[in-house]
This record gives C-alpha cells, structure tokens and sequence, in this order.
C-alpha cells in the first residue's frame, strides 16, 4: 500500500488537473483510474537520517517542517518498525528507535496531518514507561499563523483552527499550539530538549529552510547534524 499526499494549488497545472480526473472518476467509477509515478528515489539513510552512510548515529531526531514538508514525519517515523509499516525487513540497529520531538510551521488554513500526528504523540504517551521499542513523537509543537489573504480558496476548507482535530491535539500534555512563526529562541529551545547526539531534520520551502538552518547554527547545532530536505 502507498499512501500518497498531494496538495491541490488553485494555479498548479499538474494537481489542479489531477484533482478534476480523481472527482470525476469518484463521480462515475466506471474504470479503473490509473496514474503512472517514478520510481522513488532514495534521499535518506536509516539511523542516520543523511544521503549514504554515516559515522553520525544519532541519539534523538528533531524534525523542524514546513507545510507540505510534514511528510517527512511518516517517511521518518515508518522506520520505527519498518517491517509492518514498510514490509523491509530490517536489523534493529537499521531501525530508529531514538526520541523524536517534531516543530511543525504551518498556516491555519492549512494545517495537513493533524490525525496522525495526534495519533503519533498519543503512541509516545501510552509508552512513555517503556524503554524499547520507542513509540510515537515525544513532543510536537505547531506554530499557526494566519491564513494566506491572497489566496481566494483554502486549500483546505474543511481545517480551521477550531477544528475538532487540533482541539484533540491541544488535549495531549506533549503537545502545544502557538500562534507565531519559528524563532531563534523556540529552536534554542527544542535543541536544548534533545538527547546528544542529535540529528536535526529541516523540509518545507526553501525559505523556511533557509531561515530554520541559521536559526540552528546560531543554537550551535553542528552543520554535519543538520539535513535538509525541499518540500
């Protein structure tokens, strides 16, 4: 099974026109809708979240994402227990079974995987008392800022930030919600959380990676322990 998540822009050639196939096959399923994709190609080695092998084996994971850059959690944290979530068999000391704190930026209308992530930070707090296997994300922070003005339709109409959703993740005590972008000061402080030696995982726009890798030098984060992924 692939589970694939694509993001529908009002001006995007390509999605748009995937958006109107996939409503119209829902509407009238009379065939089978087929879409060709490339082969995935590799970008991260595990334990080592980093392109090919690694001496750095990290003690904890701190993911600092970006909108559609959220899809590095999953990718990440299937190889917790890759032999179910992937079906890779693969040798324990191949597996990621370190902590890993998530810091996700994002704007209040849209706001992407928010019942899995609530999903993710519960499994930490139903293990929080058991060593091995590490289960879940053991601190999440989401940073919302307003909707996008220029934008005449959500791309997500149906998130907002009542919904019932974020209310769930404002419930888990590993959780918090701030209404602000990411700042020298939260990254001090999320490095400052993690077990040493820590690998830190940056994906969104090109912009935010930008921004997010300064902000970690400044928090004297070795350059060597910073991976960045474009969203």
């Amino acid at each position: 099974q692939c589970d694939l998540l694509i993001k529908i822009y009002g001006d995007g050639a390509a999605t748009s026109w995937l958006h109107r196939v996939a409503s119209a096959w829902e509407a009238s399923p009379q065939r089978d809708l087929m879409v060709w994709l490339s082969k995935p190609v590799p970008t991260l080695s595990v334990p080592y979240l980093v392109s090919g092998n690694s001496s750095f084996n990290p003690a904890s994971v701190l993911l600092l994402l970006a909108g559609t850059g959220v899809v590095a959690l999953p990718q990440i944290l299937h190889h917790r227990d890759p032999t179910n979530k992937l079906g890779i068999s693969t040798r324990r000391q191949h597996q990621l079974h370190v902590p890993v704190d998530l810091m996700l930026s994002c704007r209040a209308d849209d706001l992407l995987m928010l019942p899995e992530i609530a999903t993710l930070c519960q499994e930490a707090l139903d293990f929080s008392t058991v060593t091995y296997p590490m289960k879940g994300v053991r601190r999440a922070t989401l940073l919302v800022t307003g909707a996008d003005s220029n934008v005449k339709t959500p791309p997500y109409p149906e998130v907002d930030a009542n919904s019932a959703d974020l209310e769930r993740l404002k419930g888990l005590s590993n959780t918090r919600i701030l209404e602000t972008r990411l700042s020298p000061e939260l990254v001090s402080e999320a490095v400052s959380r993690m077990p040493t030696p820590c690998r830190v995982v940056v994906s969104g726009p090109s912009g935010f990676n930008s921004a997010a890798r300064s902000m970690l030098l400044s928090s004297n984060v070795s350059d060597n322990a910073i991976t960045i992924l474009e969203a």
